[in-house]
């Protein structure tokens, strides 16, 4: 089929250098969520890495199912928030988080930094290696979880991914609400 029908000229120079596989996934994901009535797609022209939009698709998906799955009445509150290309500052440094799932359980936070580890940005060298570990440090210690990806990973299978990620949030809620 031919997807690139679907788009307008803003979204085909987005998706100029994709795969057809990538597109055909991501249109299909698009159409899918459309005919659920979802938004999801309203910031992807934002995020420049194919594995990031790959992986920002999914998230979504992942946002909605932690909504809908904790949300038992308006006594129980928890609000879960997918934040793209996220600013964190951690001792007067700067860190853009690819993704950060922001959790509102009952009034306590739950911050998940999502990262899509592509193999020009990330371990080609041992600085790039070091500087992502300190970085990992340094959230952790201010109470960020840090979840990391390859590229591999998340062009084999986005999906799992991005469970993965619904499966960490889910037991560290879980924990929250049991207290």
């Amino acid at each position: 089929m031919d997807y690139k029908r679907f788009l307008n000229s803003d979204a085909k120079d987005i998706i100029k250098d994709w795969s057809d596989t990538v597109l055909e996934y991501v249109i299909s994901k698009y159409l899918e969520g459309a005919a659920l009535g979802s938004d999801w797609g309203t910031g992807i022209g934002e995020i420049e890495s194919p594995i990031e939009q790959l992986m920002y698709i999914e998230l979504c998906e992942i946002e909605r199912t932690l909504f809908f799955r904790f949300y038992k009445n308006e006594s129980q509150y928890c609000q879960f928030c997918l934040n793209s290309q996220y600013p964190i500052e951690i001792n007067r440094k700067q860190y853009k988080a690819d993704f950060l799932m922001d959790c509102d359980i009952e009034g306590q936070r739950l911050k998940v930094v999502i990262e899509c580890d592509g193999h020009d940005y990330h371990e080609r060298t041992k600085e790039q290696a070091r500087r992502d570990r300190k970085r990992d440090r340094d959230m952790l210690q201010t109470g960020y979880y840090v979840l990391r990806f390859t590229g591999s990973e998340i062009y084999k299978n986005a999906g799992d991914c991005a469970r993965e990620v619904n499966v960490f949030i889910a037991e560290k809620v879980e924990e929250i609400l049991r207290r």
